[in-house]
């Protein structure tokens, strides 16, 4: 999780670049990158 964190911050908080990395990269499909990218940005906003 720490990983996708890095990457998440690497793209300086953009949702729909984190989203098109996590398909591109992961194989995740568009309802499981926008889940993944949600609970990443709510975690960010919570405790960063």
């Amino acid at each position: 999780a720490y990983e996708l964190l890095g990457i998440y911050l690497t793209l300086l908080k953009n949702k729909d670049y984190f989203e098109l990395w996590i398909r591109d990269n992961a194989g995740a499909n568009r309802y499981q990158a926008k889940q993944c990218a949600d609970a990443i940005e709510a975690f960010c906003s919570q405790f960063l």
